[in-house]
């Protein structure tokens, strides 16, 4: 769960580090799918010619039209409202589906946190580390 201390999550700020936390989702052990606002791919047609790409793309070069456009979209998206992201877009989060090895569930982890343990030490780095990862985001 991602909450900006503004309350806005379309913003170039607030974007740019969901799309910094998807990218190191994508690090964590038997991680096989990451799901976040930024990442959805987003299908436009302009006449004859359909356009497939990742809902936000360098969300610190967007302009406020755009950043309207992507809060319009996300919020009209099924796949997201509720899920990803508020009604109120004041909230937003990275879903993360981990693939864990073995047979039967005892088996796939020796420590049901194994992938868990990892979450926590990589956010506080973000947030330490990283200029666009918001103070108070990770928790």
């Amino acid at each position: 769960m991602l909450e900006p201390r503004d309350g806005r999550v379309f913003t170039r700020h607030s974007l740019n580090a969901v799309a910094d936390l998807t990218d190191r989702a994508w690090q964590l052990p038997y991680s096989s799918r990451v799901d976040s606002i930024t990442n959805l791919q987003h299908s436009r047609a302009q006449g004859d010619e359909l356009t497939v790409q990742d809902l936000v793309s360098q969300p610190r070069s967007l302009s406020d039209a755009e950043l309207a456009t992507i809060r319009a979209s996300a919020l009209a998206e099924p796949l997201l409202r509720d899920r990803l992201i508020s009604p109120s877009a004041d909230v937003s989060a990275v879903n993360i589906v981990f693939e864990l090895p073995g047979k039967t569930p005892t088996q796939r982890c020796p420590r049901w946190c194994a992938p868990h343990a990892h979450c926590s030490p990589r956010c506080a780095r973000a947030t330490r580390t990283s200029p666009s990862t918001p103070p108070g985001w990770c928790s």
